[in-house]
């Protein structure tokens, strides 16, 4: 029964009529869909590195990771926070959700009404690079 019907839709010339209508209305689409070659995707991203000398990845993780990833974690219009630790230092990748402006980002990461500029953290961006809390910056990272 299923044959007969398929001979019989087939035979006619329907077919051919629906498939040059497909691929014209496909052609059509292409030609008027908007589109860019290289769309300008902006995912903000801001790294925190810190030093932890002395330390080896398992405390580093429990006593730097930890915490600084749940402070991060606050920052208005972070998506994601990832981080790695290692012995004597660890890195936190802030990643800020699509389309999140870079210097709104910076701004609210960095600022004095900011996560960081807050709390122990903040206290501890103000000491002096070198001091053994801090362990040792380049002037212009502090």
């Amino acid at each position: 029964m299923f044959s007969r019907v398929m001979s019989s839709l087939l035979a006619g010339r329907g077919p051919l009529w629906l498939s040059l209508a497909a691929l014209c209305l496909g052609a059509w689409a292409l030609t008027v869909t908007p589109r860019e070659e290289e769309p300008q995707i902006v995912v903000p991203m801001l790294t925190v590195a810190v030093e932890a000398p002395g330390l080896d990845a398992e405390q580093v993780s429990r006593q730097v990771v930890v915490p600084l990833e749940k402070l991060l974690a606050q920052i208005p219009g972070v998506e994601h926070v990832y981080a790695s630790a290692e012995a004597g230092g660890a890195s936190v990748l802030l990643r800020f959700f699509v389309g999140e402006d870079r210097e709104a980002a910076l701004v609210n990461t960095l600022s004095p009404g900011g996560v960081l500029l807050h709390g122990s953290w903040g206290r501890m961006r103000h000491i002096e690079p070198g001091h053994p809390r801090l362990g040792r910056f380049p002037q212009e990272d502090v």
